[in-house]
Order: structure tokens, then C-alpha cells, then sequence
């Protein structure tokens, strides 16, 4: 080529691999290098038509010679516009057929909608190359046994877990029981407190955070909440925690409601200071504002109930940071108002128990095995790690001797059973990838198509990268030397490490598929500026943050449920409307209510509307049952069934943060941000994994993570829907609280026209 001039002549013939081979072969210059490329991204633009064009940067990613490129692309910055992009503009310039491109991605629902709209935008029949890992290791491998899963869409639900307890319940009850029982009484380790922490909040913050469970099973929020609910059961006195009571204000939670024999009931509250010291509390471990509303709250709570003449059980956090000296106290002071009380035989607590931590057992080991397995291991592979490995704490090497003993009899089980799981298929698919000879077709979706052949293979959500997902991808490489990858993810949104995901592959400079290029994409075409600027601040000094596109500044309000007021007095007009929620179940009624008056304005103007909680439950009660109780009262309130049956099936969506990934909706609604929901902190995950490379500061930046993923979630308006609870607001919304506006929820219940107030 003797000027730039040619080297345009020949994109404008539409001779894209001759222009590509010149490019390659001729030393150029960085800067004409680069204004070649710039040149041909322009015409990769005028290739495709509008309602497919690609950005600026979009567009230079899809002209990149490089054979390896990780793209960083934020929320909203149009992640799945850039691989159907890319892919099309292959597909309609001739520069590749169908079977020579695949895109992998780990969720069905995504690969379903990469297809569908490849199909539509590169105007083809079929695209059988939009597959899931796991689709791809089954096309490779094609296995003869039955495959289990503790997948919850699948209809046989937890068989793998299933298998395991079975294993568990097999080992020898004697060896096991008092070390089981002891297992799960320390499950909030000492060891775990002395941990070294870099976070960027106080240590009450992040213990706060962590999530304990009790040994009858219930999720508590603290080491001295699991101390106390652990004392409780093992005196067999009857008790509830966090069970809802209401008062004038609104539903007040205490820690413990504890029941006398003879039906009447005392409240115990478990404070995260002594608030007998007031201002003196350790001066300067809390913010000042802080702790004065902190003990505004204790006295309002004392108050409330000497009010009403019940009894209230005070200890604190300083108190119970000697277990065994904490339970004496307790016993010495409960026993004036439980006289008699007895700690149940041990015989009779084990018995009682085993099958319950039993089956959590088997959680904790069908995870760290799945875990085991997506990095390679088998489990003689896993016990020559281990073999060197030095545990932290008795629990932890409890914990991995178990699994010692479990893994090979789990792979026993499988082959006596012709059963197999996921991450056997894949681990053996990367066998016979990287085998000689190696295995060159990959079957499904009623095609066949050779991996050597293929041209370009891209990687959606490539933040979720796990070794053995690396290591297929690296098989690939070699097995096919001019396949180009490109990988697209955001670190950002990287939430997925309990299932053995490693951000740190994606970002990583030496990722094992040899140089590339990074670029990124931090043009957010979702949000307004505030939600925007909201999640930077969030994820500042974590990499570049977003660049809003869109004009409007977007909303982000913060409303109070328990300043709601629900009319249940029958003589009152307003009852009429109110007494439909006061049938959702108790802790529900007001939540309802405060959610049905701040999105029924938008759901009447067709707009969308996410409500999104940490946890698959609120107030006891599953996600899918306030779906069903907030539809209905849609048509209770006199809403037509056309427009009911529009909103609940097209506008309002209820789920956790974690399923809604990759999903937008118009308006937001982020349910209960408490510290001890975000962060909400697993202390087994934490404890148990630090062989799989689990830490304190990992689990906090994953929750950082989770929360950015939620307030990402809304394209103008962002509802922080919350109470006035003795529990802090999570710290996550210090970095941006000054873009928060506090809003009043209506009281009068808004009905369509016609309908009586």
C-alpha cells in the first residue's frame, strides 16, 4: 500500500479481509495505525443499519485486529448492543458464516436473548452458536450419565445436595454428633474477630454485616444475637426473633420476643453498644451524628415499652465478647423471670438437631466441592492441597476434614449411580479439548459445529470467569491458534465469587490466552446522572467510572415505611381502602401499602417498576407471595383486571438483586438498605473457604459490588424504601447520601377515578 487513501479504498469496496491482511503486514506508524483503524470503524458503522449502529468506541472494538480483547463495559453502557453488533457486522459483510462464530455466556435467559436478537439484527434463520458453559462443555463431552444439580429452575430442584446429606447422614454418628453440635455452636468463630480488616468502615459496621445463624437455624445479625438465640434453644424457652409488634409509629422489631410458660411474653434487646454510657461510648469509633441517634433510638425503645408495662431484657455487644461469661450472666438474670429454667441434656440437643445442621452441613460442603471442581480438583487433587494446607481455626479444619472424607465418596456415589454434575462434564470436556487427538465438534441445538473453523468467539460476562471456564476457553486457543476472543464483562458487576467465580481472571494482565488489548466502555445509555454519579461514588478508586449520556438528572429518594399510617378503625372513611392490605400477613401491611402509593403513578403511565430485596424473603414471607398479595389488592382497590393482569405480567417485576442482574426498569424500588442486608456477610463463607481463597475484603467488595448492581438496575428513578430502625442504614449510601431526597408516601390510598375514597 503506498498511501492511506488506498488503505480506505479499500473499505469503501468492501474488501474487509484485504484491508485487514495490509494492515497486519505493512509496519506502520501508532498514529496511522490507529487512524486506519478509526477509518474503519466508521465504515463498520455505515455497514450496519440504524437501528444496529454501534458508538464510537463500540464500533473501534469491532475493528481491533488484536486477537484477544477485554472489553470493561459499565452498567448501561450497551454491553449486548456491542456482541450482537459485532457479530452482525461479521455476518452481513461475508466476513464469517454462521458456524463460525460462538458466543458463550453463563445464564440461559442470555444466551436465549443473544440469539434472538442476532437472529433478528443479522436477518439469518438460526444462530446455534449462542450457547451457555454449560451448554458447550455438554456439546463437547455429551455425556451418557444423568446429570444432577442443585440448579432451583430445575423441576427435581436440590439433588446434589440431596446426594451429599445422604453421605453425611451415612458417617458415623458417633464420631460425629458432639463435633457436629460444637461445629455449629461456634459458628460465629472467635477466630473470625481477630481478622485483619482494610475496609473502609468501622469494625461495628462489619460485624453488623455478618450474617450468623443460630442452632435451631434462624439468621441473626450479630456474634451476641447468635450467642443469645443458641442460650435460648438450649434452655428449651420458647422465643422469636425480630418477630413484628406495632406500635403507633409503625412495625417495631425487637431482637427477642421471649414467651412464659404461662402465655405472657418479655422483650430482650441485644444493644451494639452500652448505652448507659452515652456520649463516652468509645469516642471516635462511631460518627457523632451517629451515635446520638443511636441512643435517641434505645431510649424511645425503653420507653415504649415501660409504657405498655412489659418487661424488657437489655444486654450489649461489650458484654458478650466472652461467650461463656456472657451465658452466666444471662442465666443469672433470665432466672428471675423464668424460675427454674434448665439447660436440655446434651444427648437430647444433638438428637434433636442432627438432621437439621445435617442437611446445612451438606450445603456448606455440595458448595466448597463445586467450588473444588471449578478449579480442577478432583478430590485426590484436592486432598494433595490440602495435605499442606494449615487451617485458622478448629471449625475450618473440622470443616475441610469432612470434606476429605465426603468428596471421594461423593465421586463413589456418582459412578455407582451413572449419575454426573456439571462441573464433572466440564472439567472432562477441557480433557478431551486439550486431548490428542482433541475433540474438534461441538453438538446441540440440532448442528455441528467444528471448533477449528471458528473465527470469533465472544465471552458475555466474562467478570464471572471460574478457572475451569479459563481453562476451555484456553483449550480453544490452542486447539485453534487464529481464533480471535473477546472478552466482555465489568468488574464492576462482578457478584458472583460464591459460586466460584474469580473477578481477578478477567482482570488480570496474565490471564492465559496470551496479549491483548484492554479497552473500555464507560458511556452509560441507561441511567440519569444522579443514579450514575450515585454508583461511581459507590465504586470510586475501583477502576474508570461511567460517563452519563442521557440528558435527565434522574431521581433518588429515600421513603420511611413506618411513618405510614394504615387505617384499621372501621368508622374511618379511609378504612374502606385500608383494610385490603391489612390482609397481606403481619409485617407486611404497611410495606405493602408504601409501595403500592409510591408506583401505582407509574405503573398508570406504563412506566416499569423493579422491587428488589437482598434476601428471597421479607418479614417471613417469600418474594413471590408479596407479588401475589400486591396484585391482588391491585384488583381489590378497583383497578380494572386488563390493566392488572398488563401491570403484573409487562411492568412490575419483584425479585433479589442477584436475579435481577442484567435486567433495567424505569423506576427502582431497593427494599431494606441496612447494614445487615448490605453488607450482608456469610461469617461460614468467610471462615470455611479461605482454602478457595474466601476473604473479609473480598466478601466486602462483593457486597459493594451487589449494591452498585441494584442502584444500576433504575433507568430515572431510584426508591431506597426503608424504615427508621434501630439497625444503621447501610454504610453503602454515605458515598452518595447528599443526592438522596427524603420523601412522604402518601397517606390517602390513590384508586382509579370513579372508586370511592
Amino acid at each position: 500500500m503506498s498511501s492511506a487513501d488506498d488503505f480506505v479504498a479499500l473499505l469503501g469496496a468492501g474488501r474487509w479481509r484485504d484491508f485487514d491482511v495490509a494492515i497486519l503486514e505493512q509496519k506502520l506508524p501508532a498514529n496511522l495505525r490507529e487512524t486506519l483503524l478509526r477509518a474503519k470503524a466508521v465504515a463498520i458503522q455505515k455497514a450496519l443499519p440504524k437501528d444496529l449502529s454501534l458508538d464510537d468506541d463500540q464500533a473501534r472494538i469491532a475493528a481491533s485486529l488484536s486477537r484477544t480483547i477485554r472489553v470493561t463495559a459499565r452498567a448501561g453502557s450497551g454491553k449486548t448492543r456491542l456482541l450482537t453488533g459485532i457479530a452482525a457486522y461479521l455476518l452481513r459483510t461475508g466476513q464469517c458464516k454462521v458456524d463460525e462464530l460462538l458466543i458463550l455466556t453463563f445464564n440461559r435467559d442470555n444466551a436465549a436473548t443473544l440469539e434472538g436478537r442476532l437472529v433478528s439484527d443479522a436477518k439469518i434463520d438460526s444462530f446455534p452458536g449462542a450457547r451457555t458453559f454449560h451448554s458447550f462443555a455438554l456439546g463437547i463431552d455429551q455425556p451418557t450419565e444423568a446429570i444432577i444439580t442443585d440448579d432451583s429452575q430445575q423441576a427435581l430442584g436440590r439433588q446434589l445436595s440431596i446426594l451429599i446429606t445422604d453421605i453425611a447422614d451415612s458417617l458415623d454418628p458417633d464420631e460425629l454428633g458432639s463435633k457436629l453440635y460444637k461445629f455449629f455452636r461456634r459458628e460465629s468463630a472467635p477466630a473470625l474477630q481477630a481478622e485483619p480488616l482494610k475496609l473502609d468502615k468501622s469494625y461495628y459496621d462489619y460485624r453488623r454485616a455478618l450474617m450468623d445463624v443460630t442452632l435451631s437455624g434462624t439468621l441473626v445479625k450479630s456474634r451476641g444475637e447468635k450467642f443469645i438465640g443458641d442460650f435460648l434453644f438450649e434452655f428449651g424457652i420458647k422465643h422469636h426473633y425480630e418477630v413484628a409488634h406495632r406500635t403507633v409509629n409503625g412495625i417495631y422489631r425487637p431482637d427477642f420476643t421471649i414467651y412464659k410458660p404461662d402465655g405472657d411474653f418479655f422483650i430482650w434487646e441485644h444493644w451494639a453498644l452500652n448505652p448507659d454510657l452515652g456520649l463516652k461510648f468509645s469516642k471516635g469509633s462511631w460518627p457523632y451524628k451517629q451515635l446520638v441517634r443511636y441512643l435517641a433510638l434505645v431510649e424511645i425503645k425503653r420507653r415504649h415499652w415501660n409504657e405498655r408495662g412489659i418487661q424488657l431484657f437489655e444486654s450489649n455487644a461489650s458484654e458478650s465478647r466472652q461467650r461463656g461469661l456472657f451465658e452466666h450472666a444471662c442465666l443469672r438474670r433470665l432466672q428471675r423471670s423464668l424460675p427454674g429454667m434448665r439447660k436440655l441434656p446434651q444427648a437430647d440437643l444433638e438428637a434433636q438437631l442432627r438432621p437439621a445442621q445435617i442437611n446445612r452441613l451438606s450445603l456448606l460442603l455440595a458448595q466448597a466441592i463445586q467450588r473444588a471442581q471449578k478449579q480442577g480438583f478432583d478430590a485426590r487433587t484436592l486432598n494433595e492441597h490440602l495435605s499442606s494446607y494449615k487451617a485458622d481455626s478448629e471449625r475450618e479444619q473440622f470443616f475441610l476434614e469432612l470434606l476429605a472424607k465426603v468428596f471421594p465418596e461423593y465421586e463413589k456415589r456418582l459412578a455407582e449411580e451413572n449419575k454426573i454434575d456439571f462441573d464433572r462434564v466440564f472439567n472432562r470436556a477441557i480433557k478431551k479439548l486439550s486431548g490428542n487427538p482433541p475433540a474438534r465438534i461441538l453438538t446441540g441445538k440440532s448442528s455441528r459445529i467444528d471448533l477449528g473453523k471458528l473465527k470469533l468467539c465472544l465471552v458475555d460476562e466474562a467478570q464471572d470467569l471460574a478457572p475451569q471456564y479459563l481453562a476451555s476457553l484456553t483449550a480453544l486457543k490452542k486447539l485453534n491458534p487464529a481464533l480471535k476472543i473477546i472478552l466482555v464483562g465489568d468488574d464492576w458487576q462482578a457478584i458472583n465469587r460464591f459460586a466460584g467465580s474469580n473477578v481477578e481472571l478477567f482482570c488480570s494482565a496474565d490471564n492465559g490466552l496470551g496479549k491483548y488489548v484492554a479497552a473500555t466502555l464507560s458511556t452509560n445509555y441507561r441511567s440519569g446522572h444522579k443514579i450514575i454519579e450515585a454508583g461511581n461514588r459507590l465504586m470510586a478508586g475501583q477502576g474508570p467510572p461511567a460517563v452519563p449520556k442521557i440528558l435527565h438528572q434522574g431521581r433518588i429518594e429515600m421513603a420511611y415505611v413506618d411513618e405510614l399510617w394504615v387505617e384499621f378503625r372501621p368508622e374511618k372513611p379511609r378504612h374502606q381502602q385500608d383494610k385490603h392490605f391489612g390482609a397481606c400477613g403481619f409485617g407486611l401491611t404497611a410495606f405493602i401499602k408504601a409501595l403500592y402509593q409510591l408506583s401505582i403513578l407509574d405503573l398508570t403511565a406504563g412506566r416499569t417498576v423493579a422491587v428488589l430485596f437482598r434476601t428471597n424473603k421479607r418479614s417471613g414471607t417469600p418474594i413471590p407471595e408479596i407479588q401475589k398479595s400486591f396484585v391482588t389488592i391491585l384488583g381489590q382497590l378497583g383497578w380494572p383486571r386488563d390493566r392488572v393482569a398488563q401491570w403484573s405480567e409487562h411492568q412490575i417485576f419483584f425479585s433479589t438483586v442477584h436475579k435481577f442482574k442484567g435486567a433495567e426498569c424505569d423506576s427502582v424500588f431497593i427494599v431494606d438498605p441496612f447494614a445487615g442486608y448490605f453488607p450482608l456477610l456469610n461469617a461460614n463463607s468467610i471462615e470455611l473457604f479461605r482454602f478457595f481463597g474466601e476473604t473479609p475484603v473480598q466478601a466486602e467488595l462483593d457486597e459493594r459490588r451487589l449494591f452498585y448492581v441494584a442502584i444500576t438496575r433504575a433507568k430515572d428513578r431510584l426508591v431506597f424504601l426503608t424504615e427508621r430502625r434501630m439497625e444503621d442504614e447501610s454504610p453503602y449510601l454515605e458515598s452518595f447520601r447528599d443526592l438522596i431526597e427524603v420523601i412522604s408516601i402518601p397517606e390517602c390510598t390513590i384508586v382509579p377515578d370513579g372508586v370511592l375514597p
